[in-house]
C-alpha cells in the first residue's frame, strides 16, 4: 500500500479498497505470492484482486488511497469475477505453485486490495505489502480460483444448526486442487459435495468443527478431474443459540453481511485448467 491506513481504538470499519497500478506492459505469470499484513492485530482478512484493462470498476477511487465499500465506486463489484490473485486469513503463509502452473496478471491490469479491518481498543495503522514471484516461461497449466455463495439466507433466532445450500454447474473441465469454507462467528459446520453429469453423488471435504478462529484452506491429496457440467454444491451450518459461545446475539436473525457479528455462506474453490483454455467464467450459479 502506497500510504498506512489509520485504524481507530473503537468502532466498526467498512471494507476498504486501495488501487495499486502494476504497469505491466505484457502478461505475467506469478509463480508464488504472499499477502503480508503491516500489523496482523488489526487485519481480519485481506484479497487481492485484479482489475483488468477498460474495466469501469472503482474508477472514481483515487489511486493508492483507502475507500470504504459504500457508495457507487463498489456497490456493483463482483470480486470473484475480476480475476483472483488470492488471499489472506490468520495464519496463512505464502502460496508456491509447482513447476508449470501460475496464475495470470494481464498485461495493463491494477491490483486492488479489500481489507477487512477489526478494532481492538488501540488506535493504530497497516500498511499490507503483496509479493510476487513469477515464472520464468508461460506454464502448462493456470490456477484459477471462484466461489459459490447464498446471500439470501436469514438464520432464525436461537437456531443451533440452521443450513444454508448452494450450489453451481460447471462450464468446463477442471482439476479440483483444494476448498476452503467461510463463515462468520455462528458458523458450525460445512460439507462440499460434487454430482457428476451421469449422477453420481461424491463428498469432497466435511467440517465437522468449524472454527472461525482458524479459518483453513484444505488442499487434496490427489487431485480430482471434474467434468464439464458436474454440479457443486456447497452446505454451510450454523449456530444461533446461546450455546455458541462466540454468538454475538442469539435473539436476533441474521442475515449475509460483511461484519463479523453478521455471517457469509460461501465455499472457494481452487482449480487448474490448461493455459488459455475454458471460459472466462467457469461456473453457473445456483442459490437454493
Amino acid at each position: 500500500m502506497p500510504t498506512p491506513f489509520e485504524i481507530p481504538a473503537e468502532g466498526t470499519l467498512e471494507y476498504q479498497y486501495v488501487v495499486i497500478p502494476l504497469g505491466f506492459t505484457e502478461n505475467r505469470w506469478v509463480q508464488a505470492f504472499e499477502i503480508r499484513p503491516g500489523n496482523r492485530s488489526v487485519v481480519h482478512h485481506v484479497r487481492a484482486v485484479l482489475r483488468g484493462p477498460g474495466s469501469q470498476w472503482l474508477t472514481d477511487v483515487p489511486v493508492g488511497e483507502a475507500r470504504p465499500k459504500r457508495g457507487s465506486n463498489t456497490a456493483a463489484t463482483n470480486l470473484m469475477a475480476s480475476g483472483s490473485i488470492g488471499s489472506y486469513t490468520p495464519g496463512r503463509a505464502a502460496v508456491r505453485y509447482p513447476p508449470g502452473r501460475a496464475t495470470l496478471i494481464p498485461a495493463g491490469s491494477d491490483l486492488v486490495l479489500e481489507l477487512h479491518y477489526t478494532t481492538n481498543g488501540k488506535a493504530t495503522t497497516d500498511r499490507t505489502r503483496v509479493g510476487f514471484i513469477f515464472a520464468t516461461e508461460p506454464p502448462a497449466e493456470q490456477v484459477r480460483r471462484f466461489a459459490i455463495v447464498n446471500t439470501t439466507f436469514t438464520i432464525p433466532p436461537g437456531d443451533p444448526s440452521f443450513r444454508v445450500e448452494a450450489a453451481a454447474t460447471l462450464r468446463a473441465d477442471v482439476k479440483l486442487t483444494a476448498l476452503h469454507p467461510h463463515m462468520h462467528l455462528r458458523g458450525k459446520a460445512a460439507e462440499f459435495r460434487m454430482v457428476t453429469p451421469d449422477g453420481e453423488r461424491r463428498t469432497l471435504l466435511r467440517v465437522s468443527r468449524y472454527d472461525p478462529m482458524w479459518q483453513l484452506r484444505y488442499h487434496l491429496a490427489e487431485e480430482l478431474l471434474l467434468k464439464k457440467g458436474t454440479r457443486l454444491e456447497v452446505t454451510s451450518i450454523f449456530d444461533n443459540s446461546p450455546g455458541n459461545l462466540l454468538n454475538p446475539d442469539p435473539t436476533v436473525p441474521v442475515r449475509w453481511g460483511d461484519q463479523t457479528w453478521e455471517e457469509m455462506a460461501l465455499g472457494a474453490f481452487e482449480v487448474v485448467v490448461p493455459r488459455g483454455a475454458g471460459p472466462r467464467v467457469l461456473i453457473d450459479r445456483h442459490n437454493r
